[in-house]
């Protein structure tokens, strides 16, 4: 599938969920979910790859403040399935994707409030954990 095509699939899919997507600078698809902003990240050269992403959940003061956060992403990417988490270019804050291959591209919309809920789960968890003293 083309660029243009697997765009208007997910805003589409989207649309019968109840969410309004539009497409980013990127060429991604950004929708809101409970108030926030999440992408679904689109991949031409394999559409059958489904990455749901939110962006900036923790900002980092210092680098004893990125030191703990990678320990908490560290630990989350190691006993959660599916997910990921990794700081930004900048080092100011982290994201947290869902990755998952699907049969078709329109498949997605079966994971989409699971991958959803999967994220919101991981915010909470590294959010405990770099609260902890």
């Amino acid at each position: 599938m083309e660029m243009k095509e697997l765009q208007s699939m997910y805003l589409d899919l989207l649309k019968e969920e109840g969410y309004k997507g539009n497409i980013d600078e990127d060429g991604d698809i950004a929708f809101k979910y409970e108030g926030k902003t999440y992408w679904i990240i689109i991949d031409e050269e394999e559409p059958e790859f489904f990455a749901l992403y939110y962006g900036s959940i923790w900002g980092f003061q210092d680098d004893g403040d990125i030191l703990k956060g990678l320990r908490a992403a560290n630990a989350i990417n190691k006993n959660k399935r599916l997910i990921k988490m990794y700081i930004d270019e900048e080092e100011d804050s982290i994201g947290v994707d869902v990755e998952l291959f699907v049969q078709e591209p329109k498949d997605f919309v079966s994971y989409l409030l699971r991958s959803l809920c999967m994220i919101q789960e991981t915010i909470y968890s590294f959010s405990r954990d770099m609260e902890k003293k």
